[in-house]
């Protein structure tokens, strides 16, 4: 019985999912260069089941739907500056904030122009064109170098921007970048994220520790301080009577993210703290193109209610 459910499994239920995944893409593809409005209402449809309201978007969900079409496309230089984590730095420097960029060691076209053996003991690669491809080395003399450009490689064949029409990807010269490592003498880098509208933060994001598997803990706050049910991470955290600790330079963080935010309606600035030090992550328009499934109704509707979609 067994073998039978493996074979079930391995010869039709598993191509029969490849192949929705390939009609999705290739739908998504075709959308996405050609009608931006059907592509979100595609993308929005396929991922929450719903139909997207763009008339009166009221969640967090549809409105940054509603920005990829009015905000983002109309103003695509700037946000594709702004998506491209080489290229932010720039950016971030204008606005009177290049001390807190990660030093950087090096940016590449290909894996192939990368020294590996006059890179440090530690260090990091990311795609710029992109978010979530990041490599953490935290000991180069275990890391297999081919099977790391592989992966390299794979990052810059990817069109990432295609899978939820995240429009400010698509035009990013596609370039591996290293930066320096990170450390925290608490241990994980704790991962500050803020919730801006237009030079407001209105809540924050603050990825406290490695409580899940290997996933750290998403626990939203409010302006004050306060947790908020935003999601099952921080209604689990309230029940257990847990609390944050949170860095002294905290305010700093608030007012780096309140002027990189001026200008957009909405914009979630990354940061880090660690050992009294600010160091600037990314800029992030879209996250998860929009349709996070871990939200509760109330942080879709109150992580959506700073954004101002007339």
């Amino acid at each position: 019985m067994k073998k039978f459910f493996l074979f079930f499994k391995n010869r039709i239920v598993d191509p029969i999912k490849e192949n929705r995944v390939r009609k999705y893409q290739q739908k998504m593809e075709i959308y996405a260069k050609t009608d931006p409005e059907k592509c979100c209402r595609f993308f929005y449809k396929k991922k929450t089941g719903e139909r997207l309201n763009l008339k009166s978007p009221r969640t967090l969900s549809e409105k940054i739907q509603w920005l990829k079409l009015h905000e983002i496309l109309p103003r695509l230089p700037l946000y594709t500056q702004c998506a491209d984590k080489y290229r932010v730095r720039d950016f971030v420097s204008d606005r009177g904030y290049a001390d807190i960029l990660v030093p950087l060691i090096g940016v590449y076209d290909s894996p192939d122009q990368i020294d590996f053996a006059e890179l440090s003991d530690q260090f990091v690669l990311k795609a710029n064109n992109s978010s979530g491809q990041n490599l953490i080395v935290k000991d180069k003399s275990k890391l297999n170098w081919q099977e790391t450009k592989k992966i390299l490689s794979s990052w810059l064949a990817t069109e990432y921007w295609l899978a939820g029409g995240e429009w400010q990807y698509r035009d990013i010269p596609k370039k591996i970048i290293c930066e320096e490592y990170l450390s925290s003498n608490s241990g994980e880098l704790v991962d500050y994220k803020f919730f801006c509208y237009d030079g407001k933060v209105e809540y924050l994001d603050v990825w406290v520790d490695h409580g899940i598997g290997s996933r750290p803990l998403y626990i939203y706050l409010d302006k004050n301080l306060q947790p908020v049910p935003f999601n099952k991470d921080t209604i689990a955290f309230q029940k257990a009577g847990r609390q944050i600790t949170l860095p002294d330079n905290l305010n700093q963080m608030f007012q780096i993210a309140q002027d990189l935010s001026k200008g957009f309606p909405f914009v979630r600035v990354d940061l880090y703290s660690t050992e009294g030090k600010i160091y600037f992550g990314e800029l992030t328009f879209t996250p998860c193109a929009g349709v996070d499934p871990n939200y509760t109704p109330l942080g879709l509707q109150k992580l959506g209610e700073g954004i101002k979609a007339k």
